[in-house]
């Protein structure tokens, strides 16, 4: 009997430690993802009540019929840039020379980057979904104020490279053995490195529980101490992580 007691007692322990560590999922109405016309966060949002959907939070980007092939029950088009997104680049970047990282195909970007794009090009409306068209606040990400750490409209030049393949056959054909292959799960299922490889869209971690500065938003792995969170998700595919000056996408 005291056994049981002290089991039950270290699970409600337990559930009651997990939210801390988690934090808001995009159903929270301070989760910035949620564009419902509920949502308390003051960002981007539905704005006219009587429209239909304006009040779910899903159909931003989900949709259970009529959906594109693009992504799981995806409710939005192709990002409207699709074609003219220009490629990070650099002297030392080696995957644009590998043709099994399929760096800058035909597909590009691809996945999940691709879906994210769909808002965050600066271009796409925020309220243009396949079945409907709900009035926002901020018809484009252009619109959106940006954050001490984040700019909603991502420019491919200027971030780490995505859509392309990080497997072992890459790693063999790389010089200089800097990268190595994540332990966490953070690729896609075709063994890509997207924007999902860093962010998680559904769970605002950094910013709801630890507000930590330099951690960036939506940032998929929290370390024990939060302050450590950015260097440890680089060090899953880095190496040598130098400082926080240096381009840590160089050796890719």
């Amino acid at each position: 009997m005291i056994r049981r007691v002290g089991v039950a007692l270290l699970t409600g322990l337990l559930m009651l430690w997990v939210p801390l560590a988690q934090s808001r999922p995009v159903s929270d109405p301070d989760n910035p993802h949620n564009l419902s016309i509920g949502a308390t966060h003051g960002r981007t949002q539905a704005t006219d009540n009587t429209q239909f959907g304006a009040n779910e939070i899903c159909i931003f980007c989900h949709t259970p019929h009529s959906a594109t092939a693009l992504g799981p029950l995806w409710n939005r088009a192709a990002p409207d840039m699709m074609g003219s997104f220009p490629l990070y680049n650099s002297a030392s970047l080696q995957i644009k020379n590998i043709a099994a990282a399929q760096y800058n195909t035909t597909d590009y970007p691809n996945g999940a980057s691709k879906l994210c794009l769909s808002c965050h090009d600066g271009v796409t409306g925020i309220g243009t979904l396949l079945d409907r068209t709900i009035t926002m606040n901020h018809e484009t990400m252009s619109d959106v104020d940006t954050t001490a750490t984040f700019d909603p409209v991502i420019d491919l030049a200027q971030t780490h490279p995505v859509s392309f393949v990080l497997n072992q056959t890459v790693l063999d054909a790389m010089t200089g053995g800097k990268v190595h292959l994540p332990t966490l799960d953070l690729r896609d299922s075709q063994d890509r490195v997207q924007c999902t490889t860093c962010h998680n869209p559904h769970d605002d971690s950094a910013e709801a529980v630890y507000n930590t500065a330099g951690v960036p938003p939506f940032w998929r792995h929290i370390a024990a101490d939060p302050a450590d969170s950015y260097d440890e998700l680089c060090l899953e595919c880095h190496g040598i992580f130098r400082s926080p000056s240096d381009h840590h996408t160089d050796d890719f």
